[in-house]
């Protein structure tokens, strides 16, 4: 039981189900099953049928698509606290794209089956998919845009903003940030190459914006990121 609670605490912190009163989440994490994958273990891939969605629970996984030659392009990484895979799960569909950790990961997998249950006995469960459905739409338009209008200086400082709004720390020069991928995963995030990553990463370090050291990231200037996007 004790577990249980746990678990739904956990979802607790999800968007879509942060509104749910004691019940429906309980329902929730008592349907869930642990998983568990080793660094680069492969969570599914792209034509797999998907059971259902997953809940990162510990760890972090990365959904990326494979061009013809061989070229990765990361649609996004998801990180302790976040959901992936809701929309093949509730289309009939198979996965549209590859998932694989990024490091040792406990994931929670909740069948579609068990879940539509659970929206069908506590209707603001699905109210709630909806609004994260919407969500991930905008989302996703944002990012083609981003891919199909603008260069690679607009699109590395786009990110570089995100990390800031969503993991960074305030110190004395700016807002620091931990930079958890590689060039060659940043690369895929933005639709380039490495090269052109480290360049751009040299180039904006050169105007002052930014402060590379090693992995760890210090915006110096944001206002002019934001003139760049």
């Amino acid at each position: 039981m004790a577990e249980i609670e746990q678990i739904a605490a956990e979802l607790k912190q999800v968007p879509f189900l942060s509104k749910l009163g004691d019940k429906p989440l309980g329902e929730i994490a008592r349907v869930a099953r642990r998983k568990q994958f080793d660094k680069g273990q492969m969570v599914f891939f792209e034509s797999d049928p998907c059971e259902g969605f997953f809940f990162v629970r510990r760890g972090a996984v990365k959904v990326y698509k494979m061009s013809p030659g061989g070229r990765e392009h990361i649609l996004h990484t998801f990180k302790n606290g976040e959901t992936f895979a809701e929309v093949p799960t509730f289309d009939n569909g198979l996965c549209p794209a590859n998932a694989q950790t990024l490091e040792d990961s406990e994931l929670l997998l909740i069948r579609k089956n068990d879940f539509e249950k659970i929206m069908r006995a506590y209707p603001e469960v699905a109210f709630g998919l909806l609004s994260h459905f919407a969500h991930w739409l905008r989302r996703f338009t944002l990012q083609l845009e981003n891919l199909s209008l603008k260069d690679v200086n607009a699109r590395l400082a786009g990110y570089l903003l995100r990390l800031a709004e969503e993991s960074g720390v305030k110190v004395p020069e700016g807002v620091a940030v931990n930079l958890h991928e590689s060039q060659q995963e940043i690369a895929s995030h933005i639709g380039t190459v490495r090269e052109i990553v480290s360049r751009t990463f040299r180039k904006f370090q050169e105007m002052e914006l930014i402060r590379l050291e090693g992995r760890r990231l210090v915006i110096l200037d944001r206002e002019g990121l934001r003139e760049l996007t």
